[in-house]
Formats: C-alpha cells, sequence, structure tokens
C-alpha cells in the first residue's frame, strides 16, 4: 500500500504546516534489483514512478497516488517475454480532531488524533492478473516530533482475482484484518545538506482462506529512505528536488505463506520532484 508518508515528508510538512492550508504534487522514482513475486524464483529489477497530489484543508488531508511498477523478464506479462506492467491506484483520507474541534486531542507525546479511511486499487498484466481491491479505516496517533511520527491501528478489507485457468475460487473476499501502520519522516542535517529519513512499516494480519482454500500469512513490510536536498546544489528552491537510497523489507508478500519469492530485501534509488 502506498502511504500518506511520502508526500508529507517529500513535501517537507511539519504538523503546524499541516494546520494550514497547503498542497504538494511530486513526481518520484526509485529502482530495485531485488525485488521478489510469489513463485519467482529469480530477483527481478523495478523501475517504478509515482505521481502524488497532496492537499490539506478545512475538510482534512487528502493524499491521492498513481504508481506504476515496471518489472524485467524475470517477472513477465501474460502470454509474453516482456516484463510485467502493474498499475496502483490509492487514496488516503485524515480527519484530524483539531478540525473539529478547534483544539487537537493531546496526551502526553501525541499532539493530536485522527480517523484514517482509504482505498487501494491494483492490476497487472500478468498470467495471475490480480484486481486489488481493499478500504482501510481507523483511527491514528499523530507524535509530537520534528517532522512526524503517525501510528494508525487500522482495519483492513480486500477483494482480489486471480486469473490462472481452473483456481478454486478466482475471485476472493478475504476476511476482514487488522493491520498496525507507522509512518515517519525526521528532518536532520548532515553538514551542509538537509536531509529526512523517512519510513513505512505495515504488519498486517492473517486474512482467511486464499484463492485455493489455502489459509493466509500475516505480512510485513517496511519501506525506508534518506533522502538528500540535491536541488540546492541546482539553484532550485528548498526540497524541490530530493535523491537517496532506500530500502525495502516484505516478509509473505501479499499474505502468502513463506516460500519462494515471498520475502523481499533489497536497497533501492530514490528521487522525487515537486511542482
Amino acid at each position: 500500500m502506498k502511504s500518506l508518508f511520502t508526500a508529507l515528508l517529500s513535501a517537507g510538512l511539519s504538523s503546524s504546516v499541516l494546520a494550514a492550508d497547503f498542497s504538494d504534487t511530486t513526481l518520484a522514482y526509485r529502482y530495485g534489483s531485488g525485488f521478489t513475486e510469489p513463485a519467482r524464483a529469480h530477483d527481478i529489477a523495478k523501475n517504478i514512478l509515482t505521481l502524488t497530489h497532496l492537499d490539506s484543508g478545512k475538510t482534512g488531508i487528502h493524499f491521492l497516488s498513481l504508481e506504476g511498477r515496471y518489472s524485467d523478464r524475470y517477472d513477465p506479462a501474460k502470454n509474453s517475454t516482456d516484463g510485467a506492467t502493474e498499475y496502483l491506484f490509492n487514496y488516503r483520507y485524515q480527519l484530524p480532531a483539531g478540525r473539529v474541534l478547534d483544539t487537537p486531542l493531546a496526551f502526553g507525546p501525541v499532539h493530536d488524533i485522527a480517523l484514517m479511511a482509504g482505498v487501494d486499487l491494483t492490476t497487472k498484466d500478468t498470467l495471475f492478473a490480480p484486481k486489488k481491491r481493499a478500504w482501510v479505516f481507523g483511527p491514528v496517533l499523530k507524535f509530537d516530533v520534528p517532522g512526524f511520527l503517525d501510528i494508525g491501528l487500522l482495519y483492513y478489507k480486500e477483494r482480489n482475482h486471480k486469473g490462472i485457468p481452473f483456481t478454486p475460487r478466482p475471485d476472493t473476499e478475504f476476511d476482514g484484518t487488522w493491520m498496525l501502520n507507522a509512518m515517519w519522516g525526521i528532518p536532520f542535517r548532515l553538514g551542509p545538506t538537509s536531509a529526512v529519513f523517512q519510513g513505512l512499516f505495515n504488519r498486517l494480519g492473517e486474512k482467511g482462506e486464499d484463492f485455493n482454500y489455502q489459509p493466509t500469512a500475516g505480512e510485513t513490510l517496511l519501506r525506508t529512505s534518506v533522502l538528500f536536498d540535491v536541488g540546492l546544489s541546482f539553484g532550485l528552491a528548498k526540497r524541490q528536488f530530493m535523491a537517496g537510497i532506500g530500502y525495502e523489507w516484505w516478509k509473505n508478500k501479499y499474505g502468502t505463506p513463506s516460500g519462494v519469492g515471498t520475502h523481499t530485501k533489497t536497497p533501492t534509488l530514490n528521487f522525487e520532484m515537486h511542482f
């Protein structure tokens, strides 16, 4: 799931900025050569382009993302030796208590509480032909740190498709389950250069039986990166162009029990341009 954290961090937003009207549009690119897919024995290189838009106003915080993931030949498209293409659309909405009550619900290290809701839509041109439709809903604690740290306990519900012939139930509505979601972005300086440490962590519970009436596994995703404000060296505005390195660790991918291709561990190159 593409999270709100990328747009929040890349825009350099603190909680005080998000209290006011704000919008940011970002074009991001990342590359890694060690991605995996269940049942694929070989590591997969992927080029990933993401267009995001974030706006914060009186109605709350809105985030939209359209992502294209382009695999190499080790993750082929259906009836082809060329790499597959996967598209993901995500929408997230946060309504902080401070927007409704005019006063944040603060206690201890928490500066406000929000309700978050969203939908995820995914399609891919492989033989599997997934068509993921999922939604999430739940409370989020917003911590008082430099940058931001959000931790939410969400309800997750998914429906998906498997196009491989003779699948027992090709269209499966999975059981609802819980998701522990954390996203953060901590700005810092390295000598004269400003930088940010950002990340996403999801722990998703088991979601019942899969397309073949087999039990699913709980899955864990960690996606993190350190980005540097390299655009300043080219005369660009602050945080207009960011570049750095990242890492993705994804166990039991898509809820698939441990096996071939179910555990991703790959470094990535990351770039972001803001408009």
